[in-house]
């Protein structure tokens, strides 16, 4: 009997760290504080004069793939010209152009609801000309227009593929999807990120200027009809983010949809 209540003390154990590991990972790796701790401690050592400590810097900020590109961003601004420069450098060999990393797919239902109530996703476009092959820069922005706060999760570096996609109408009536970034990777660490009442949030606010870059390739001229849908329907990967550790209530269990936006694709 001591041995079976020594298992079960251990299966109990590790059920626990599971769950409360759960909220900043769908696998394993650090916490998204130690990550950013770790990305810190690497571009100073990037910046530094010892040769050694820079290649050492590189190799493992290269290692991290795209998810060194929001620091490195940040980075390429610094007041700092050696690590401006480096990052700057690093960033162009890290980030593959947006037209190798989209694909398009055919959505198999019809398109998700139009917004409606107080939580609303917003999209605008400066440009509503579009040319084949180019990547157009888009404004997400989510509003909270009622009593209490709203809690959304997305993925460290202001990543939202894993819980949204763009819908979009092609001239013939076709619905397809596009991821939300143009590097559409596996999300490691998960943040959720508290909109009060009456705020509103940014999603790509500190990544360049701003916007998000989405690419339509190969379609015919005409227009093509836009829109941000976030999936918070039960079992959905928010969802599942969010309970039950919510620090405040998540979105109603449906998709949301954003305001529909008109872009003309030329020849």
């Amino acid at each position: 009997m001591p041995k079976l209540n020594a298992v079960l003390m251990v299966l109990l154990a590790a059920a626990t760290i599971a769950i409360a590991g759960f909220l900043a990972f769908e696998g394993s790796g650090p916490t998204a504080a130690a990550e950013t701790a770790r990305m810190e401690n690497l571009l100073r050592k990037f910046s530094d004069h010892d040769p050694d400590l820079h290649r050492e810097a590189e190799a493992e900020l290269r290692a991290l793939g795209p998810r060194a590109a929001g620091v490195l961003r940040e980075a390429s601004r610094s007041s700092d010209p050696t690590l401006a420069s480096r990052a700057a450098k690093l960033l162009r060999d890290l980030e593959p152009p947006v037209a190798a990393a989209v694909k398009v797919e055919r959505l198999p239902g019809p398109p998700a609801p139009a917004p409606d109530g107080p939580l609303q996703f917003r999209i605008e476009c400066p440009e509503t000309e579009l040319r084949d092959g180019e990547p157009t820069r888009l404004y997400v922005r989510f509003v909270n227009q009622g009593l209490e706060p709203v809690i959304l999760s997305r993925g460290l570096g202001a990543r939202y593929s894993t819980f949204a996609h763009f819908e979009v109408t092609d001239p013939t009536g076709h619905v397809f999807r596009l991821p939300t970034e143009s590097d559409p990777g596996a999300v490691r660490g998960i943040d959720l990120v508290k909109i009060l009442a009456g705020k509103t949030l940014d999603l790509y606010a500190g990544r360049e200027d701003g916007r998000t870059a989405i690419l339509i390739s190969g379609g015919q001229p005409g227009a093509y009809r836009v829109r941000f849908v976030w999936d918070a329907r039960e079992g959905s990967v928010y969802r599942k983010s969010c309970d039950p550790f919510c620090a405040g209530p998540p979105l109603p269990a449906q998709f949301h949809s954003s305001n529909e936006i008109i872009l003309h694709l030329t020849d």
